[in-house]
């Protein structure tokens, strides 16, 4: 994870960035995007009511589905 940088763009395989006042490009083979999120523990309490206890966040489903 990279803070204090500006997040210019994406290619196939290079993150383009600047930071400190220059560009930068990385070179990347996977790039995660963890954008501005806000919790819904109202969504976790209604399944937990139905008897259907939430995966955990990192729990990511199969893909491609069966």
């Amino acid at each position: 994870m990279l803070g204090g940088v500006e997040y210019l763009g994406i290619d196939d395989t290079r993150l383009h960035i600047r930071g400190d006042g220059q560009n930068r490009l990385s070179e990347v083979d996977t790039v995660v995007l963890c954008a501005r999120q806000e919790p819904r523990r109202d969504l976790a309490e209604g399944l937990i009511a139905a008897g259907e206890p939430p995966a955990p966040w990192w729990v990511a489903p199969r893909w491609p589905p069966n």
